[in-house]
């Protein structure tokens, strides 16, 4: 896999272009595919997603969905445009997928818990990989370390996208992403906060490149309830 953005210095000119940053609207994406973000928090995972989704609508003109719980709001209603919706998974409840569509797994660690690996939900998000192209489905998931998944979503994983990550990550990251991880940690880390926020580090499994992408706009009508999708829509609630 070609690398830009590394922090050897070659004397190739190709090599040297490569290692320029790329800006995300210039960035080759084939759908269907598989997207998995991961990042602190804060660091802007939810923008890059619906970046991610709002350029799929564009190309394809087909809908988009954000999988969530039932005390989750529709997207439509927190402001985001009329082809967004809501997909709302029900324990013990098959999840009905749509076709020739985008999913967004926002925080995916909330709604399939690696400690329920048995629920519906988690069962559900196996049978979304596993019908990506039957279904010609995009799914973007993210989460904020990628421990959050198992060896085989990572081994399917067309795009890789990865905000600064933890430092501690480069410790404990699974053995199969720790040079990509430690690729980005150097690339990102030590950034201003809005060098941060508009610059991801993509590995893309499909073209064979990795390298520091930049021109992440903020979508018009993207807000901080947009960026808690997952946060209860009634006036009192509790953890337990």
């Amino acid at each position: 896999m070609s690398r830009f953005n590394v922090n050897e210095i070659r004397q190739d000119p190709q090599e040297a272009e490569l290692r320029r940053p790329a800006l995300f609207k210039s960035v080759p994406i084939k759908w269907p595919s598989l997207h998995i973000i991961t990042g602190r928090p804060g660091e802007g995972k939810g923008v890059l997603a619906f970046n991610i989704a709002d350029r799929y609508h564009q190309e394809t003109k087909n809908p988009c969905y954000t999988v969530g719980k039932e005390t989750d709001a529709d997207p439509r209603e927190l402001g985001a445009p009329a082809y967004y919706s809501l997909i709302k998974t029900r324990e013990g409840q098959p999840l009905r997928l749509p076709t020739n569509a985008l999913v967004i797994g926002d925080d995916w660690q909330r709604v399939a818990p690696s400690r329920r690996a048995m629920s519906n939900v988690n069962v559900a998000g196996d049978e979304i990989l596993g019908l990506i192209r039957h279904y010609d489905l995009t799914v973007v998931l993210d989460t904020q370390t990628a421990v959050a998944f198992d060896r085989n979503t990572i081994l399917r994983c067309d795009y890789f996208w990865i905000k600064a990550p933890y430092r501690k990550e480069l410790e404990f990251s699974r053995p199969e992403l720790r040079g990509d991880i430690e690729q980005a940690f150097t690339r990102l880390d030590g950034k201003s906060e809005a060098e941060r926020w508009d610059s991801v580090y993509l590995v893309d499994n499909l073209g064979g490149t990795a390298g520091v992408v930049k021109g992440i706009p903020l979508p018009p009508y993207y807000n901080d309830e947009l960026s808690k999708l997952h946060r209860p829509r009634i006036k009192r609630w509790s953890l337990w």
